[in-house]
Formats: structure tokens, C-alpha cells, sequence
């Protein structure tokens, strides 16, 4: 029991360098976020998280602990990194993060921003979920998320939106895709698999081994791992 608190202690430590556990809050869908259709994204109203109805407590499995939140979603047409700043009068640099994922129930994080500024690694094109998270206290932000990528436009994000992915019998099948979409796969060393452009709205790409693939389509990359 001792060394499994312990770990708590330290999952939590990462976001904030504190040791306050909080009840469980709530798993986040895809109505959770605000979409940005363009950046930079620098709203010209504050960012208001006053209270727990404008801020739900959400849960964080990688911290085993849950903070107030504002969720924001986009999705990059190519690659490239996100700068991301928040500010607030009242709340200090200490007590608020962006958290950066490719899952809308936040279950992993790709990029952990402390101290709410600051840029990301390099992200493949693809759809992220961007949470502001606080140190369970409210007030009000200024926030500024810009990208070197460039952001998709409807279309496209109407498009990848509505594309699915699974593994099964050890192939990758797509479904709702357009017509003459370019479907590309690379395994982990970064080569190419597979290659086709679509021509129904369901494709299945058998693969040679197990592991984990890279699917870009149209440009925008999906991670499905094949067992």
C-alpha cells in the first residue's frame, strides 16, 4: 500500500509539483471541446473558468487525479508544432497547464506544457484535444494557441472526421472514406507497407506482422495498432 501511494504521489507531482488528490470527475467526449477553425486562436473575451459549471472537473488517468478543464480540438493539415500561453490575474503560472492528446477521453497526453506556456514537439497532421487545466482553482484566462502547421479547412476536417480505423484479422480496416482518397501505412521505422487510393468507402489492408502503424490519409495520420 505504501509503494503504490508513493507512485500517486508522483503521477500527480508531474503537473503540479503537488500532493493534493482530488475526486474523481468526469471522462470527457467529443462535446466537450470547442472546435478552432483558425489560428492563431486568440479569443478576444477571457477565457472564463469561475466555477465548476464553466470548468467541469475532469479526470486525468495519467495523473490518477482530476482538475478543472477547458477543452479545445483542431486538427492539423500537416506537421508541426503548437505554442500555447494562458494568462490570468489571478491565477499564478504554478497552478494551470495545457495538456496536448489524440484522445478526446484523455486517457495518454503527447505533450505536457507547465506553467501554461510554452510549445510542443513536433505533431504529425492529425486531430488533437487541448485541455487548460488549473490546480483546482477558477478565475479567468487569456489564452493564445498558434501552430507552424498549417490548420485543416472544413472539408478536410469534416473528412477525417467521419473516417474510422480497427485492427482486425491482422489488417487495417477503413471505413467512410471518400472517394480516391490517398491511404498510406508505415510501420515504426518509418517505412511504407501499404499504398492505395480508395475506391469504396471501405478498404481492408492486410499487414505483414503485428505492432503499431502510422495510416495517413489524405495527408492526416491515424495510429492503429494490429494485434
Amino acid at each position: 500500500m505504501k509503494k503504490n501511494y508513493t507512485l500517486l504521489l508522483v503521477a500527480v507531482s508531474l503537473l503540479f509539483g503537488i500532493t493534493t488528490v482530488s475526486a474523481v470527475g468526469i471522462t470527457p467526449t467529443e462535446d466537450f471541446y470547442t472546435t478552432i477553425t483558425s489560428l492563431p486562436f486568440e479569443p478576444v473575451d477571457s477565457v472564463d473558468m469561475s466555477n465548476s459549471t464553466l470548468a467541469p472537473t475532469v479526470y486525468f488517468p495519467t495523473f490518477t487525479n482530476s482538475y478543472p478543464t477547458k477543452g479545445y480540438k483542431l486538427t492539423l493539415a500537416t506537421a508541426g508544432t503548437l505554442t500555447l500561453a494562458a494568462s490570468s490575474n489571478t491565477i499564478t503560472a504554478g497552478n494551470v497547464a495545457f495538456l496536448v492528446s489524440s484522445n478526446y477521453d484523455l486517457t495518454t497526453y503527447i505533450s505536457l506544457v507547465n506553467g501554461g506556456n510554452g510549445t510542443t514537439s513536433t505533431l504529425t497532421a492529425g486531430t488533437y484535444y487541448i485541455a487548460l487545466i488549473t490546480n483546482n482553482v477558477y478565475g479567468k484566462f487569456k489564452i493564445s494557441i498558434s501552430s507552424t502547421a498549417s490548420i485543416a479547412t472544413d472539408v478536410e476536417r469534416t473528412a477525417t472526421e467521419q473516417v474510422q480505423l480497427f485492427a482486425q484479422n491482422r489488417a487495417i480496416v477503413i471505413t467512410g472514406l471518400s472517394a480516391h482518397s490517398t491511404v498510406n501505412v508505415f510501420n515504426l521505422n518509418g517505412q511504407m507497407v501499404k499504398q492505395l487510393t480508395s475506391s469504396s468507402e471501405t478498404e481492408e489492408l492486410a499487414m505483414p506482422a503485428n505492432g503499431v502503424y502510422l495510416v495517413t490519409i489524405n495527408g492526416v495520420s491515424h495510429k492503429v495498432i494490429v494485434l
